[in-house]
């Protein structure tokens, strides 16, 4: 990749402030391929596909974007927007703390749910069972869980406080 990019510089291929990628003053098209721009430019005789946000990093930061532990994001969390304050270098954290707190919470969630064990079925059940007075041991051996699992699930987990949160709305 970085003999990609070095050779398209070396070619004379630039960004404008807008994130545009130009050859001899002419603008080239980039199109948009799952949410992502990019270019094709001819490397060593073959077609080369090309992220804009990669071609204008490494115009901006060199071949530091190739160190492992930064990578190339959008300030305003936009992949649209190419232009040259919004292409950053950092870490992956920064990168995800540039995207909008409700785009945060909604791949937090649905990365959580990938992870859950219960339903949600299954949370308000132990809950009102836990209400009626149900031993932890006996849920816990009805859910085929560990007894420190339900505990955890009532009183620490985030998604648990939510579920009796909601039940006690409803009440």
């Amino acid at each position: 990749m970085i003999f990609k990019l070095k050779t398209l510089k070396e070619k004379g291929y630039y960004t404008d402030k807008l994130g545009n990628i130009y050859s001899k003053n002419k603008k080239i098209f980039s199109r948009k391929h799952k949410s992502e721009n990019k270019f094709t430019a001819r490397v060593d005789g073959r077609r080369e596909t090309i992220s804009v946000h990669r071609y204008v990093g490494y115009l901006k930061y060199g071949k530091r974007i190739f160190d492992s532990d930064v990578v190339i994001y959008h300030k305003n969390g936009n992949v649209s927007d190419n232009s040259w304050d919004n292409i950053l270098l950092g870490t992956r954290s920064d990168a995800m703390m540039s995207k909008p707190e409700e785009e945060r919470i909604e791949r937090a969630n649905k990365a959580a749910a990938a992870q859950r064990k219960f339903s949600d079925k299954d949370v308000l059940d132990i809950v009102t069972e836990r209400q009626k007075g149900t031993s932890l041991s006996k849920i816990a051996e009805k859910y085929n869980s560990k007894k420190s699992s339900i505990s955890y699930l009532l009183n620490n987990s985030t998604y648990g406080k939510k579920i009796i949160a909601d039940m006690k709305m409803e009440k």
